[in-house]
């Protein structure tokens, strides 16, 4: 049996609360993912990976001080790699 890792990616973002979820959703929908939102700042991803198994992850928005961390965790499975990379692109552009 395979063992499943818990990994977690965080950074910070210049884009604020709504912007970064905003960003979020469509790099979700552009990669044909479903997310789900949770609590404020509280996203659920969702897809398949090619053998039809469900892979999911968390998205949480953290407010420290004047800056605003965006973490990944996975929930069940990794595969969350293609959104991490997106958003962080969209949200640290100007």
């Amino acid at each position: 049996m395979q063992k499943l890792v818990r990994r977690m990616t965080r950074f910070f973002v210049k884009t604020d609360k709504v912007g970064t979820l905003q960003e979020l959703e469509k790099a979700c929908v552009e990669l044909g993912f479903t997310s789900k939102q949770g609590s404020l700042g509280m996203t659920t991803v969702s897809t398949k990976d090619k053998r039809g198994m469900q892979l999911v992850f968390k998205a949480c928005l953290i407010e420290m001080g004047k800056n605003l961390l965006l973490a990944f965790e996975q929930a069940l499975q990794g595969g969350w790699f293609g959104v991490q990379e997106a958003v962080h692109q969209a949200a640290q552009s100007d």
